[in-house]
């Protein structure tokens, strides 16, 4: 017996000791430790894509899901860095992986890796700056009203530099601006550079960037708030003729326009507790855009073409139920629109084939707490009727995701 109490004496004294060491590990770990967040959900879809009329394209059922895992540090009162894995293909917006090919290992990517600076020196009467460097998060970079323009799942490469006034005037009215530039293709021309005289230099080239500029304003009055803004993107020193490789000629400063609204109220009506009207717009201008087709020609002059425009407006509401497996509802209703040489390649996945045009409607309901079920469906068509392959189709996918 005296040996066993000693044994068990020995065991809760260890078992004592480590507690105690990793509480004086934690209590002396550097501030940055202690604030870091770790932030993971996932989400299994069931995908289904259908063609009304069979016989002029295959219909497609997947079952896909997507694992994120995000870890954010606060070093000090002016520095934070984020890191985001995930699953996915590489792609720059698919974030999910198929089940198939009999068990295989799925990928796993780097999806944001991120530095960002929030000087603490800037006097408050001065308003708020951010500068955020690295691949990280569209929202980081450009307000949006809806995913018409810019696909959620995107992570922008490059630098940004964020600015926030708040109350400006009057209490409620916050203006905001964002400074870009965005990578979007390395060294260019094999190392070629071209030089104004027309020669070309060996051991040249220099990244592509997308240059954005968006300025902005939200104003909230009472139950009811305002939220738009007005970007430019352009891409200098890039051919945008349709069909060629990025490379290094004349720049052009021709500007792509971007127009984001929210206008938001709260009600006291039951199960109805938000609504919103969206509209978003990305217009080309007959100018030069991103990968925008040539203009037929047959005398040498460029034909009459009006502005070009990428948009979706509609409509979305939702409340807090609070019942046992029914916490919250959200919907969305969206009528989209995409026009030939928009010359834009971001917005979301799911609507993205120029001369297209339909419907998205998105119902999530939050079944428990951090579990959400998701139905979203797209009713899509092409605009040229008399095309033979101008067969209407649906994209839907079922989802439940849990975040924890």
């Amino acid at each position: 017996m005296e040996k066993f109490m000693t044994r068990n004496v020995r065991k809760n004294l260890k078992r004592g000791a480590a507690i105690c060491l990793i509480c004086s590990a934690v209590f002396a770990a550097p501030g940055w430790f202690v604030q870091t967040d770790v932030n993971q959900d996932f989400r299994y879809r069931l995908h289904d894509y259908a063609k009304e009329d069979t016989l002029n394209g295959a219909s497609r059922y997947r079952e896909r899901m997507r694992y994120r895992l995000g870890i954010t540090s606060k070093i000090n009162d002016e520095f934070s860095v984020g890191v985001r894995l995930l699953t996915g293909d590489g792609s720059n917006k698919s974030t999910t992986q198929t089940l198939d090919s009999e068990f295989t290992k799925k990928a796993f990517n780097l999806d944001q890796a991120y530095l960002s600076y929030a000087p603490a020196w800037v006097p408050s009467v001065a308003g708020k700056f951010k500068a955020t460097v690295g691949k990280f998060d569209v929202k980081e970079g450009v307000y949006t009203a809806t995913n018409g323009v810019w696909d959620s799942n995107i992570s922008l490469e490059g630098k940004n530099l964020n600015y926030t006034y708040k109350d400006l005037g009057v209490k409620g009215l916050d203006f905001f601006a964002n400074i870009g530039s965005y990578v979007l293709a390395g060294d260019v021309n094999n190392g070629v550079k071209e030089q104004d005289d027309g020669t070309s230099v060996s051991g040249g080239g220099s990244p592509i960037v997308l240059e954005a500029k968006q300025l902005g304003i939200k104003w909230k009055i009472a139950d009811y708030s305002v939220e738009t803004a007005y970007a430019q993107y352009t891409v200098p020193a890039w051919n945008h003729s349709y069909g060629t490789e990025p490379s290094i000629k004349t720049p052009d400063d021709k500007a792509l326009e971007h127009i984001a609204v929210k206008l938001g109220a709260n009600l006291t009506v039951p199960y109805l507790e938000k609504v919103a009207l969206l509209y978003e717009d990305i217009v080309n201008r007959n100018e030069i855009g991103i990968m925008k087709s040539k203009s037929n020609t047959t005398s040498g002059e460029p034909d009459s073409v009006s502005d070009k425009h990428a948009s979706a407006y509609g409509i979305e509401f939702g409340a807090k139920i609070g019942l046992p497996y029914l916490k919250d509802y959200s919907l969305r209703y969206l009528q989209r629109k995409i026009e030939n040489g928009v010359g834009w390649a971001y917005m979301e996945d799911a609507h993205k084939d120029p001369n297209t045009e339909g419907s998205q409607i998105a119902l999530t309901l939050g079944i428990v707490d951090n579990v959400s079920f998701t139905i979203d469906q797209y009713s899509l068509k092409y605009l040229d009727p008399l095309n033979d392959s101008n067969v209407p189709w649906t994209d839907t996918r079922f989802e439940i995701n849990v975040k924890f």
